[in-house]
Order: C-alpha cells, then structure tokens, then sequence
C-alpha cells in the first residue's frame, strides 16, 4: 500500500489538480500506524516522506519514532521538523542546528517559522543569532551544532 501511495505522490507532483485530490484522498488510503511502520525501512526516501505525511496529516502517532530519528545520524533534521510542528522542545537545538545544514537549505523558511513558534524568538534563518540566542537562555548545556551537517 505504501508503494501506491509513493506512485500517487509521484503523479500528483505533476498535476496540481491531482495533488489536491492525493492530500484529500491519502488518509483513506494508508493509515498513520503504517506510516509509522515506515520509519524502520532502509529507504531513507520513504522514512523522509512518512515524516511528511504524518506532518502534514496533522497526527502525532510518529513522536516516538521522530525523536529517535532525530537523535540519529541521519536524518535528524526531519525528525526535528516534525516534532517541531507539534511543539515539542526537544527540537530547538536540531532547528537551529538545520539552519546551518546546507543540505537543508530548501527547508530554512519552514525552519525559521517552527523556530520563532517554539520560542517567540525573531531571527530569520539567521543561524548565528539563533545558536547565540540558544547559549544565553542555556548557560552550561552543550550542544552540538556541528557534526552530522547531512540532513
């Protein structure tokens, strides 16, 4: 089932009338626990596509599976993003740390936005004023904002 759902996604970035129909259409086709299931395939594609559905189907059931995937090597600016939709803390660093990723610099904006959501803070896609910002309202904590620069 997961593979229809790719194949749709696929046409449907061709057709804006069919990417309309695939984002009405989609939770009736795959439910949120399988695309959950898809965080533990090999295909780092579809690990990063379940993210994104399950984002964009509004639905918390990946929290878990996204805070491993961002503790992980790879990966870990999606897992960021997700829980940074939906609130979570946890997130800021790996935010913060995304906008230095050059990877990831198609997703700066959305970073940027989850960034000022989660912390009232205003500075753009700025990475520098972010990661200064994150050491004065954390005196003492250490976090990492340089390894893993692979989305």
């Amino acid at each position: 089932m997961a593979s229809v759902v790719l194949l749709l996604r696929e046409f449907a970035a061709r057709s804006l009338f069919a990417m309309i129909l695939f984002d009405h259409i989609s939770p009736l086709l795959i439910s949120d626990a399988s695309i959950v299931r898809n965080f533990n395939s090999p295909d780092k594609d579809m690990v990063y596509s379940s993210v994104s559905v399950l984002e964009d189907h509004n639905s918390r059931s990946g929290m878990e599976k996204a805070k491993e995937l961002m503790h992980s090597n790879e990966g870990w600016i999606h897992g960021a993003m997700y829980l940074g939709h939906f609130g979570d803390a946890s997130s800021i660093p790996y935010l913060i740390k995304g906008l230095r990723d050059h990877n990831a610099s198609g997703l700066y904006k959305e970073v940027s936005e989850d960034l000022e959501q989660l912390t009232g803070q205003r500075y753009g896609t700025d990475f520098q004023k972010w990661r200064d910002w994150w050491q004065q309202a954390h005196p003492g904590e250490h976090f990492d904002f340089d390894s893993n620069l692979n989305g």
